[in-house]
């Protein structure tokens, strides 16, 4: 039999995953055709089916659940290895990809990336947008496999990942400066009849969102339900909806530092009220023998900035 390539070996364990050619295909950067001729060409290499097919999704055959098992140690053996070699080396190069919620990776781009590129310029770096889903509290954060770092605002469940909180940040309630000049308020309660910019990640149903705030005289954390015609899964529209004065945008303070600075955005209860509420991110990544050393390298590139602006989250 012909020796077996290990770009081969990553195809058909991305095939396992995503159930489907077209999808894998996706992830892979590559086309279904190719993708499709490459699984024939490995299965007659082998000579047995790795895969049952029907019309909607692959499962693995008897052979294939037998070799999965085989194909993921070898794909992590290779990669330790690899990973080895670069860490002897003590050599900063090669690429990465960062998953990180958008207002996170517009602050990281806008003010921790460059100084990393200054410092690391044989590095290149993918940034993927990671919305957390509904029911991320009761499962944990996941991370994908095709991910070095992921930032979150949850711990994960996961034994294999590493979580480290490297910051704090306060959540607050913004509006444009001609929206404050037009209204007054005097209590967080006031909140619930004004036009609200909904994220999509909080929506009960219909157009509302419940939202927190910590009361001052008691310290108690506080639940507003609120509602709005315009919902977002992602910060910078409802940033430039609330510049236009179209509702009041509940969002972390580093995702909006710009705008204050700018005066585009005024935070709501300046003075005696405030309506926030502090939260930590995380910095996620895999458990291994041998961390990629441009991996090692970003993270603590990344955690000696966001020290340096931290300034900017709170």
């Amino acid at each position: 039999m012909k020796t077996i390539k290990i770009q081969d070996l990553r195809a058909i364990l991305c095939i396992a995953e995503e159930k489907q050619i077209s999808a894998a295909a996706t992830r892979l950067g590559s086309s279904q055709a190719n993708l499709s001729r490459l699984l024939a060409s490995f299965e007659e290499q082998v000579g047995l089916k790795i895969f049952h097919r029907s019309t909607r999704h692959l499962s693995l055959t008897e052979f294939g659940e037998t070799l999965l098992p085989r194909v993921t140690h070898l794909l992590q053996a290779h990669e330790e290895t690899i990973n080895f070699i670069d860490a002897y080396k003590k050599k900063p190069l090669g690429h990465i990809t960062i998953a990180a919620p958008s207002g996170a990776i517009v602050f990281l781009t806008r003010h921790i990336m460059p100084s990393i590129a200054a410092e690391h310029p044989d590095i290149s770096i993918s940034f993927v947008t990671h919305q957390p889903q509904p029911d991320i509290d009761e499962q944990g954060t996941a991370m994908s496999p095709d991910w070095d770092i992921l930032f979150s605002l949850h711990m994960p469940k996961d034994e294999n990942l590493i979580a480290r909180p490297v910051a704090s940040f306060r959540t607050g309630l913004f509006a444009s400066p001609e929206y404050l000049a037009a209204h007054s308020f005097e209590d967080p309660q006031d909140i619930s009849n004004h036009p609200c910019i909904l994220h999509q990640l909080l929506v009960l149903g219909g157009n509302q969102n419940m939202w927190q705030y910590r009361d001052n005289s008691s310290g108690e954390i506080k639940n507003l339900i609120v509602s709005g015609n315009y919902i977002c899964d992602h910060s910078q529209p409802a940033i430039e909806l609330a510049k236009h004065g179209l509702g009041l945008l509940y969002a972390p303070l580093y995702v909006v530092v710009d705008e204050l600075e700018a005066g585009a955005l005024l935070p709501c209860f300046p003075g005696e009220f405030q309506v926030e509420q502090t939260s930590n991110l995380y910095l996620i990544y895999r458990k291994r023998d041998y961390q990629p050393y441009r991996v090692h390298v970003i993270i603590d590139a990344i955690i000696k900035y966001l020290n340096i602006h931290s300034i900017l989250l709170k």
